[in-house]
């Protein structure tokens, strides 16, 4: 049974090319998918792709690439870490004299042939403020970096960048940790066709000047960062006491940010915090003791053990949004997702809405411990675990799901897509191996390998897990209250037009 079970994987993978040429669409055509629709880079030799990159990791001139190019002047300064995590207190704490912030320009060269020179006039420059955004539990020395735009008298500005839409703040996503440069992209990408809200990103090198040495730093992706407004996401400023909109994150506790003090948090029923991500400038007590009794009163409910209130959760929740992201988040086994980097939002008077999705380097047993990719885990993160009691909302996982495996989440589809995304990224993933492969170990092969082994076989038990989950007798059921309250609507508008007709007849 083992070997025959291991056969069929690896069928599907030799076949996959065959597969994916009989799908419809392309993944390079895909407005999920950007960049990936200009034309793949010509073969070269791996020697040739890193032959611009001396040993001490500078660029020598006649550098290219076929990537947008994002060069950072930082004026003779490094971009170090300015916290480190403190295990005593549970949380990041400053490093005394470290900077938070660097002073630097940005340029990012992108010319219409495709292929980028230092020399190259900027598509885009500014005068920037860059941090170290990385990971302060795991450092690492790629690293990942928050990037402010301001103007020439160091005011906050918004621009556009790489075809995205205006923003002030941008973010150079990257991890040692993800070796195949692909984790992140294909979990935004693919959640941008469920979750339009997603971040906008774009593949890019990253050269840094410092004085003048032009220093190569590898792969990145410039992303948008999750914040309110047109493009992004979809909250409406204004507002009062429980109308108002937000958006929160589930992570750890920060000390620089705003803890909310809800329901769930204080009863010990939720792991992890919720912050507040907006509104965060000029916020006032009124505002968020609104915000805190509103989750709260959600939290209430979800959290019941009284079949009468719970139901009326989905009041409460886009439940079709938290439905998706469970189910990427589960596909992806980025069961860190559940507990850090956690985005929800609520416009003004609507529902509270699941995403954008956000740092998925975890994602296909990338995490330090393996996993078994037989096992499902995504079900025990905080607000999910609750919704899992609901018949109603395990009944919407099984379907959605069986959609999903049809079309986004298809074994073939995916791995056409890792396939395409390598191949474009040529030569440019071997510079990046080149400069971090030290860090990385073992080979890129392997890896995206591995990714293609744990999809496959994750993806084939997760449909029959939630089926599974759905024979449990003491589950709860909100599809009664929403067909309660349908007929009751229905009902009125019967009385109405009875009492219209009625009301002619005498």
């Amino acid at each position: 049974m083992f070997f025959t079970a291991l056969y069929r994987r690896f069928f599907i993978l030799l076949l996959v090319p065959l597969a994916a040429a009989g799908c419809t669409g392309s993944v390079g055509k895909s407005p999920g998918f950007p960049q990936l629709d200009s034309p793949v880079p010509p073969r070269i030799s791996e020697e040739e792709a890193v032959s611009f990159i001396r040993d001490d990791f500078s660029v020598s001139p006649g550098f290219s690439s076929h990537l947008p190019l994002v060069v950072i002047d930082t004026k003779g300064e490094m971009v170090l870490p300015s916290r480190v995590w403190d295990p005593a207190r549970g949380h990041a704490v400053p490093i005394p004299g470290a900077k938070p912030y660097v002073k630097a320009d940005i340029a990012v060269i992108n010319t219409s042939r495709r292929v980028n020179r230092l020399d190259d006039m900027p598509e885009f420059s500014s005068p920037v403020q860059i941090r170290y955004s990385g990971d302060v539990l795991n450092p690492d020395i790629k690293g990942q970096y928050r990037i402010n735009l301001l103007d020439k008298a160091d005011r906050p500005r918004e621009a556009p960048i790489l075809g995205m839409d205006s923003g002030e703040e941008w973010e150079l996503v990257a991890s040692l940790r993800d070796k195949s440069l692909l984790r992140n992209y294909l979990a935004y990408t693919m959640a941008a066709e469920l979750l339009p809200f997603s971040p906008d990103l774009r593949f890019c090198e990253v050269v840094f000047k410092i004085r003048d040495l032009y220093l190569y730093w590898g792969v990145f992706l410039l992303a948008e960062t999750v914040k309110p407004g047109p493009g992004r996401v979809p909250v409406s400023p204004g507002g009062e006491g429980e109308n108002q909109g937000f958006i929160i994150r589930r992570d750890v506790y920060d000390p620089e940010e705003v803890a909310l003090d809800t329901y769930a948090v204080k009863a010990g029923l939720s792991a992890g915090f919720l912050n507040l991500v907006y509104p965060y400038e000029n916020v006032t007590g009124n505002m968020l003791a609104g915000i805190e009794e509103y989750i709260s009163r959600v939290e209430r409910t979800l959290y019941s053990e009284s079949p009468v209130v719970y139901v009326n959760y989905t009041n409460y929740f886009d439940v079709d949004s938290f439905a998706d992201y469970f189910l990427l988040s589960e596909y992806f086994m980025n069961f860190e997702a559940g507990f850090n980097s956690v985005y929800m939002f609520r416009d003004r008077g609507g529902r509270i809405r699941a995403g954008p999705i956000w740092n998925n380097v975890g994602s296909f047993d990338n995490l330090s411990e393996p996993l078994d990719p037989r096992k499902i885990g995504f079900f025990t993160a905080p607000w999910f675990d609750r919704m899992i009691r609901d018949l109603f909302f395990l009944k919407k996982l099984e379907s959605r799901y069986a959609v999903l495996r049809r079309t986004l989440l298809d074994d073939a589809t995916v791995i056409h897509r890792i396939d395409e995304t390598a191949r474009w990224l040529e030569p440019a993933r071997q510079r990046d191996w080149k400069r971090w492969g030290y860090a990385y170990g073992g080979t890129y092969g392997q890896e995206l390998t591995k990714i293609k082994y744990i999809l496959t076989e994750h993806g084939a038990v997760i449909g029959n897990a939630i089926r599974v989950m759905t024979w449990e007798r003491q589950l709860f059921d909100s599809s009664y209250s929403n067909g309660r309250s349908s007929l009751l609507a229905v009902g009125f508008v019967v009385l109405f037009f009875l009492s219209v007709h009625f009301g002619r007849h005498h």
